[in-house]
């Protein structure tokens, strides 16, 4: 699919002389990274905290998606106890974002019943039974009740992201997520989606209609052989093949273990950091939706031209491309590298003015 974008926007530029086009990466960099961490181990609560401090001490903010076990089942003991809240409210602490990653963590998710939407804990047992039997489970009981316990315990914000366990992806997940007010999915991968961009959910994964959930489809996990730490030269490849068109780089990291794979995510961070943004899976979320709702116009005369860009979101360090030969007038907040444009802020409209050198055009 993303083959087909570029073709589109290359098909445009080439035959409107006036094609300005919005960039994909905050602040006119290359690449988008988000580390991402699936917690639902025993161990990995506090394993989680590790990567945590590694990435505060970069300035980076991971996401964190938490299984909220509080029964024992075929998948693991107890975890979300009074242990591992402490470690839950560190991570908070350290600035991470805290997010879903269901109360049963069930390869059978994908087949629940939706529920009823008045699940609550403590009265919500979902028990795994075996890898593909669960009793007692729906869909909004999971939401639900992962949501309310995190956001009660972790002290962090109301959490607005969601990852199935094993990526068991029911087709009613769109808008169970609206309806318990999660706003971004990380349920798919980029290989499955055929993008590295992110995408805008629809009404039952069909083609009808649009809810108001972002996916951001996993690129690089850590599950699949070899071990991460010895796939660092391929991530970095891989990486650099996204970035030739501004696509995203979502890392999925079990904490597990710490060795290797924190080893993975120290290495890629260095390797890229000069050329790459780096936020959380709610960073960048809020970040692209912002950048959804811009619209962008272009008018001008003679050898002078104008765009105006209308944001009913605040939104910063968003990126135009404009044509060869447009030099941005000097503006606060504005700087221009080649033919892409950075902005600061924008907020409700702003206008940008260029001088256009050896064109004339008449209007």
């Amino acid at each position: 699919l993303d083959v087909w974008l570029r073709l589109l926007k290359g098909m445009y530029q080439a035959g409107e002389p006036n094609a300005v086009t919005i960039g994909t990466v905050p602040f006119g960099k290359s690449l988008s990274v988000m580390f991402t961490h699936d917690v639902d181990f025993t161990q990995s609560m506090a394993n989680a905290v590790g990567y945590a401090e590694f990435e505060r001490s970069k300035g980076l903010t991971g996401t964190y998606f938490i299984q909220a076990k509080y029964i024992r089942d075929y998948n693991d003991d107890i975890f979300f106890d009074e242990q591992g809240v402490r470690y839950l409210a560190r991570l908070a602490e350290l600035g991470m974002e805290l997010a879903s990653h269901t109360v049963a963590h069930s390869a059978s998710f994908n087949s629940f019943p939706m529920g009823t939407g008045e699940e609550q804990y403590p009265g919500y047992r979902p028990f795994v039974k075996t890898r593909s039997k669960a009793y007692g489970a729906t869909i909004l009981g999971e939401l639900r009740v992962s949501k309310f316990l995190i956001d009660r315990l972790g002290g962090g914000r109301a959490m607005v992201s969601f990852r199935p366990g094993e990526l068991s992806n029911p087709f009613g997940l769109p808008q169970a997520l609206v309806a318990t007010g999660f706003r971004y999915s990380s349920a798919a991968t980029a290989n499955n989606s055929l993008t590295h961009l992110p995408y805008q959910l629809t009404y039952d994964r069909l083609s009808e209609s649009e809810v108001d959930i972002f996916e951001f489809p996993v690129t690089i996990e850590d599950e699949e052989l070899p071990p991460m730490g010895e796939r660092i030269p391929q991530a970095l490849v891989l990486a650099k093949q996204i970035a030739r068109y501004g696509g995203t780089v979502v890392v999925l990291i079990h904490p597990n273990i710490l060795g290797h794979k924190l080893e993975f995510e120290k290495q890629f961070y260095e390797a890229v950091k000069d050329w790459a943004w780096f936020g959380s899976l709610r960073e960048f979320g809020d970040w692209w939706s912002a950048r959804n709702l811009l619209h962008v116009d272009v008018a001008g005369k003679a050898d002078r031209m104008m765009v105006s860009i209308n944001a009913p979101r605040r939104i910063s360090g968003v990126t135009i491309e404009v044509p060869i030969g447009w030099t941005l007038l000097p503006q606060r907040g504005a700087r221009q590298d080649g033919h892409a444009i950075t902005l600061d802020v924008v907020e409700q409209t702003r206008v940008l003015h260029f001088a256009v050198a050896g064109v004339q055009r008449d209007f």
